[in-house]
């Protein structure tokens, strides 16, 4: 490869990642806005239906509970650190695992970014025989 050719595709591939770097910087400042205004309030009729357990995290989306900043790593920090490690939170709050997982076709590809401590991994991979 020459020189010129290699210097265009470094420069392709720098402004590819800048690129994908501030889309995703901007959804994720458009959902922390979004997610601050809204007004969460979660019944417990529905968190218990679908087998989550009520989490400190939960308490902070609430309108009653205490303020929760997306954005500050310190919150995150202590969140993981003192409870997050004991209780599993599922985002998806008032769907079950087992309705998401009916969702994913047999020998279908699904894949989980970002799970956390969610058992959604888990319970893909009992239904679809390992297959994840």
């Amino acid at each position: 490869m020459d020189v010129v050719k290699v210097i265009k595709l470094k420069t392709m591939i720098l402004f590819a990642h800048k690129f994908l770097s501030f889309f995703w910087l901007s959804i994720v400042v458009l959902l922390i806005s979004v997610v601050q205004t809204f007004p969460f309030s979660f019944s417990s009729s529905a968190q218990s239906s679908a087998g989550c357990t009520s989490s400190p995290l939960t308490s902070m989306f609430t309108s009653n509970g205490p303020h929760f900043d997306f954005a500050s790593r310190q919150g995150w920090d202590t969140f993981y650190n003192t409870e997050g490690s004991k209780n599993i939170f599922e985002w998806h709050s008032a769907i079950s695992n087992a309705d998401i997982g009916k969702d994913v076709p047999r020998g279908g590809s699904c894949l989980v970014i970002g799970c956390g401590n969610s058992a959604l991994p888990e319970v893909l991979c009992d239904m679809h025989e390992g297959k994840t």
